[in-house]
């Protein structure tokens, strides 16, 4: 001090003016005229005049009145701050003064949190948990007290959209904290999902309070247990690529990048160390770590029980993130990576709804109710030949004998079992063939025994298989006894109807009453898993149909088909018979020498054998002939003959007789003398055999057992 003064208290070198207000609760104010003082007290305040005559040096003023109390934080009459030396009881000696200061002007910042809302994405801070004065937040940033952890959530097996994310910013000072939960549904939920979106709610959280503080820059440590995600977030780039994954959430990195001055440093924590130390035993960004997993794991299960006023599941996934300026909407779908499958899908899905509603296949409002992605989900797992069926069949255009008639391939359009004309696709399940019927109700025990060995609705398994089995002649939701909430479903079901049903199309209500008894049952199967197995099974039920049918109509020896060839085989038999021996050369004769009770009771291919062997008979006698000019039918002769060494063989393919069609021989194709080996049974399918498999394999057993005693 005493480098800076004189003997006295005063300053070497005065200070200058002031640049900020003092704190200093001053009492005296000299007015603008240096004429008047306003000594201000708690209770009373004085004024004092200045003497009228007064030379240089301290100037005076004396007591002239009192006033009313002021406040001397408040007092603004005067501009001057006085220090006062007293005289006596009734003066005052001024003793210096100080120009009053104007508090400096400041800039209005919006509040944090209405600044979030400002940038949109408010779903994401829906539970944040944070005291009411945030002003710490913006001085822990600028001191680089921050520690802020995130972790990411995924159940695959009760929410296999949903991805949930917890975050914590936390002052290493003062203790004090802020966090937040939230969950997103979407296709490309994940638990990478999950941890992206806890890192991306750090870093707006970070650039808001910046922004609503005016800071020009601070520090924070980020703290994750991906290194992946910790990678995303270093990385650098001017455009994000076409395709990539996560592409929403990258492209708000890069705005938030562009617009934060701070720094942060992004450090890697390993997961889930409590799992072997008391959380009292870790370090702080591990324990922070271990919270944010509980947060992410209680958003990700409140999610999967959310439902809105109707009902239906609560879905967000048409939502933006916070700072995403736009987002591309395909449906109902926000489009988060490569948008050529889902938009092929949607174009694909618009093409075929006026044709199906035209051809009467289903209807307009029905068409909306079907829950066309698990039917997707479900056939995508096929071949691209079933898939072919399946098009064919659920558009009307496979090869019932209605269409083939009506495209020239055949003149028969009657169904091979019931024989019903114009057989069509709607036919296929109805079929009143009792080996048809056979096959359906085995259809049905095996949907009822899926059914219960997956967690199924009550109501589900009850009357599900009772609307299959009465096959359309009675609606869903004219059974009794179903609870209320099922019965709007089957309401909806039957707006798509049957003949959909078992096609795989199912009602989005349907779908709900079964969901909701999922997450009540101690089962780790889900809904999406749930129905792609329920189309499965009713998609099996009508390609059994379809088989069955297929194998009645070209069963390689007993189809309808080969059973039309081996009636014209009989009667080219018959016709061979009634010629006799006249035309036949001796040599020949034999084959009229047969029993021909054995002979029309044999095998297709002996039949063919014969047949062909006997008109072959009769065209060389023919040309024996011709060659003889009459002399003899024998070809043996004819070969003995040296004359006959130069003639050509001119024996042409024979002719159709009364425009029936002649057999051709078959060599491939089975004796009918016995019935086809068969499989084990379906019902009780062999050890490592599949119910797919099991399901075929009973299609082919009774349409051989139907058809296998006909007659040959």
């Amino acid at each position: 001090m005493n480098s800076l003064t004189f003997e006295d208290p005063e300053l070497l070198k005065p200070l200058g003016k002031r640049k900020w207000p003092s704190l200093r609760i001053w009492r005296y104010w000299l007015d603008e005229h240096g004429e008047t003082v306003t000594a201000v007290g708690d209770k009373e305040s004085f004024t004092y005049t200045a003497r009228a005559t007064q030379t240089g040096g301290t100037k005076k003023f004396d007591l002239s009145g009192s006033l009313k109390t002021l406040n001397p934080e408040s007092t603004s009459l005067e501009s001057k701050a006085a220090s006062i030396i007293y005289g006596s009881a009734d003066d005052l000696t001024l003793s210096s003064l100080i120009v009053k200061q104007d508090s400096p002007k400041t800039e209005d910042h919006p509040d944090i949190i209405d600044l979030l809302g400002e940038w949109g994405g408010t779903w994401m801070w829906d539970k944040l948990e944070y005291d009411k004065d945030l002003q710490w937040l913006s001085e822990a940033l600028t001191a680089g007290l921050l520690v802020c952890v995130t972790d990411g959530s995924y159940d695959r097996a009760r929410a296999r959209d949903v991805s949930g994310a917890g975050w914590i910013i936390y002052c290493v000072r003062t203790g004090r904290s802020m966090r937040g939960a939230f969950a997103e549904r979407s296709k490309s939920a994940s638990s990478y999902r999950g941890k992206l979106l806890g890192m991306l709610a750090i870093h707006l959280f970070l650039l808001v309070v910046e922004e609503s503080g005016g800071m020009e820059g601070g520090k924070a440590e980020v703290h994750c247990d991906n290194k992946g995600a910790i990678y995303t977030f270093e990385k650098t780039g001017k455009r994000v690529p076409a395709g990539s994954k996560n592409a929403d959430i990258q492209r708000v990195l890069r705005r938030i990048k562009a617009r934060m001055k701070g720094k942060q440093s992004r450090h890697h924590v390993k997961a889930h160390q409590d799992d072997y130390k008391w959380r009292s035993q870790l370090s702080l960004a591990a324990q922070l770590n271990c919270v944010c997993d509980d947060l992410a794991k209680d958003a990700v299960k409140e999610a999967s029980f959310a439902f809105d006023d109707d009902g239906l599941m609560k879905d967000n996934r048409t939502n933006r993130l916070s700072l995403e300026l736009a987002s591309l909407m395909i449906g109902t779908t926000k489009q988060m990576t490569d948008v050529s499958k889902d938009l092929c899908y949607l174009i694909g899905k618009a093409r075929a709804k006026l044709p199906r509603i035209k051809t009467g296949v289903i209807l307009g409002e029905a068409f909306e109710l079907v829950q066309w992605d698990d039917l997707r989900s479900a056939l995508d797992q096929k071949p691209r030949m079933y898939q072919l069926w399946y098009a064919k069949q659920g558009s009307g255009y496979c090869g019932t004998g209605k269409n083939m008639k009506q495209w020239q391939m055949t003149n028969n359009s009657r169904c091979p079992n019931c024989n019903k004309p114009k057989e069509d696709a709607a036919h296929l399940n109805v079929c009143r063939s009792k080996e048809r019927k056979q096959l359906l109700q085995r259809s049905i025990c095996e949907i009822e025994v899926w059914m219960e060995e997956h967690n199924t609705h009550p109501d589900i398994i009850e009357f599900v298989p009772l609307y299959l089995a009465y096959r359309g002649d009675r609606a869903l939701a004219s059974f009794d006894w179903m609870s209320k909430g099922f019965r709007a479903a089957a309401e909806e079901q039957d707006i798509i109807g049957w003949r959909n049903f078992t096609e795989g199309k199912i009602a989005e209500r349907l779908r709900l009453s079964q969901e909701q008894f999922l997450l009540a049952q101690d089962t780790r199967l889900t809904i999406d898993s749930w129905m792609r197995g329920l189309i499965d099974q009713l998609l099996s039920l009508t390609h059994s149909q379809w088989i069955f049918r297929n194998i009645t109509k070209h069963h390689s020896v007993n189809g309808t088909i080969q059973l039309e060839k081996r009636e014209s085989v009989l009667k080219e038999i018959e016709r061979q018979l009634d010629l006799g021996m006249g035309s036949l050369p001796e040599e020949s004769r034999c084959l009229l020498e047969i029993d021909t009770t054995d002979l029309r009771r044999g095998s297709s291919k002996d039949q063919q054998y014969w047949l062909f062997a006997i008109i072959a008979a009769r065209q060389a006698a023919e040309a024996a002939m011709s060659i003889s000019n009459g002399k003899t039918k024998s070809w043996t002769s004819i070969c003995k003959d040296k004359r006959y060494e130069e003639a050509k063989s001119q024996t042409p393919l024979p002719d159709n007789t009364d425009n029936e069609q002649r057999p051709v021989p078959d060599a491939d194709k089975k004796p009918a003398d016995g019935p086809t080996p068969r499989a084990p049974a379906a019902s009780q399918p062999a050890k490592g055999r599949s119910r797919k498999k099991a399901r075929v394999t009973s299609a082919l057993e009774l349409a051989e057992e139907a058809h296998g005693a006909h007659p040959v």
